[in-house]
């Protein structure tokens, strides 16, 4: 009877550590608590299909997944377009980022990506988004001078 116990209060241990450790590694996206809105432009092709921006100590972390449509063959290269705006609509800043892995793959999977921006967003600032059929490396620290989320210009 006492094994019984045992087992049944180190099952219930466990799974509080699993529910802490979750909720510590994933924090509350901004977005979600109404806090931030975003904006992702993007086509049937290649979409950016999920964005999660939080905090983290004094940056705003911005993370995401693009993937492309099935049956759509021809090789994609490119980055991502992020710009970022107060609740004003006043370009606060912009840049962009890769994602890995590079090369979008047809088979439905997703390449992450991840920007951090130097400091914290006031409430009801906007994010945008957008896929960019450019590799980044063509110009320095990210700067890309045709922003694509910045223009909102649609781009495949």
């Amino acid at each position: 009877m006492n094994f019984i116990k045992f087992l049944n209060c180190r099952f219930v241990l466990s799974m509080i550590c699993i529910s802490l450790q979750g909720c510590s590694t994933c924090p509350p996206n901004l977005v979600k608590q109404g806090l931030l809105e975003e904006e992702i432009l993007s086509k049937d092709k290649i979409k950016i299909s999920s964005l999660h921006i939080y905090e983290e100590e004094d940056s705003t972390i911005i993370k995401g997944n693009i993937r492309r449509k099935w049956g759509y063959r021809v090789p994609v290269w490119g980055h991502v377009d992020i710009a970022w705006y107060s609740p004003q609509n006043k370009l606060l800043g912009q840049q962009g980022t890769t994602y890995l892995p590079q090369r979008l793959s047809s088979l439905g999977t997703s390449s992450k990506f991840k920007m951090v921006i130097p400091e914290k967003l006031v409430v009801g600032s906007i994010v945008r988004a957008s896929y960019h059929n450019s590799r980044l490396n063509n110009w320095p620290l990210g700067d890309c001078p045709n922003n694509k989320a910045m223009t909102l210009q649609d781009d495949e």
